[in-house]
C-alpha cells in the first residue's frame, strides 16, 4: 500500500510539473527570430494606414514636387499613442524638406532622426490617439530631384516627364512595408504645367486649367503600393 501511494504521489508530481512546463512554452513567444536570440528584432507596426490623400504640384523647371500627404491610421494598440514615428525611405530622405505635420488638433511639434540612408519623422501627439482609435495626420514636404538618377524609383520628375506610384515617395509609420501594404482608398489632387500631357492608370478627372497649371483629380480603391498613377510629359 506504501509503495503504490508513494508511486502514485510521484506521478501526480510529475504530470503537475509537465502541465506548468508545457503552459510556461505556450505563452512565449514563437517567432523563429525570437525563440534564436531571446528578444524580437522588428515589432509589428501598431498603425495600419486606411486611406490616402495627396496634393501634388509638379515645377519642373526647378526639379520640385511639392506635396501634402494626409494619412487616414488606425491604432492597433489596446493603449494610447502618444507620439507617431513616420519612416521616409531611400532615396527620397536625403531629397525632402519637411515643412509641418499636424493632425485635427492644429501644428504639432517634430523632429528629424537619421538611419543610414533613412530618415524617421519623429512627432509627439497634443491628444494621444485613442486605443483601436482612428486619426488623420498630415505632413507638407518638397522633394528635390535635381541630379536624381534612380530609374526603378516610385516616384520621378525631370523637365520632361514625371510619374508617380501609389506609395514609396511620402512618409509611412515607421513598421509598414509599402512594398507589402494595400490601400483601401487613394485622392490624387495633381497639379501639372499647363502644357503637359497626362496619362492616368486610375480614374481621373480634369478639374481646371489656368494660366500655369491645368489640375486633375485622381481615385483608386485597393491599390498595392507599387501600382503607377499616372505618367506625364511636356508636348
Amino acid at each position: 500500500m506504501l509503495l503504490a501511494f508513494l508511486v502514485s504521489d510521484t506521478t501526480l508530481r510529475l504530470a503537475l510539473l509537465l502541465l506548468l512546463a508545457s503552459t510556461l512554452f505556450t505563452r512565449l513567444p514563437h517567432h523563429p527570430a525570437m525563440l534564436a536570440t531571446g528578444r524580437q528584432t522588428a515589432a509589428p507596426a501598431q498603425l495600419h494606414v486606411e486611406a490616402v490623400e495627396l496634393d501634388v504640384r509638379l515645377e519642373p523647371t526647378t526639379y520640385t514636387l511639392a506635396a501634402k500627404v494626409m494619412l487616414g491610421l488606425r491604432s492597433r494598440s489596446l493603449k494610447p499613442l502618444p507620439a507617431i514615428r513616420l519612416l521616409l525611405p531611400a532615396p527620397f530622405a536625403a531629397r525632402a524638406r519637411i515643412y509641418a505635420v499636424w493632425d485635427h488638433s492644429g501644428f504639432l511639434p517634430w523632429y528629424r532622426e537619421r538611419l543610414e540612408n533613412d530618415f524617421l519623422i519623429v512627432t509627439t501627439f497634443t491628444q494621444p490617439i485613442r486605443p483601436l482609435g482612428q486619426r488623420w495626420l498630415v505632413v507638407r514636404f518638397d522633394l528635390n530631384f535635381t541630379g536624381f538618377d534612380v530609374p526603378d524609383a516610385p516616384a520621378q520628375l525631370t523637365p520632361h516627364a514625371a510619374s508617380l506610384h501609389a506609395a514609396g515617395w511620402y512618409p509611412l509609420p515607421a513598421g509598414v512595408e509599402p512594398s507589402q501594404f494595400q490601400l483601401n482608398k487613394l485622392r490624387l489632387g495633381l497639379r501639372l504645367p499647363r502644357a503637359w500631357r497626362l496619362r492616368s492608370y486610375t480614374e481621373s478627372k480634369h478639374l481646371h486649367t489656368g494660366t500655369e497649371f491645368a489640375e486633375y483629380e485622381l481615385r483608386a480603391k485597393a491599390v498595392s503600393a507599387n501600382t503607377l498613377l499616372f505618367s506625364a510629359y511636356a508636348q
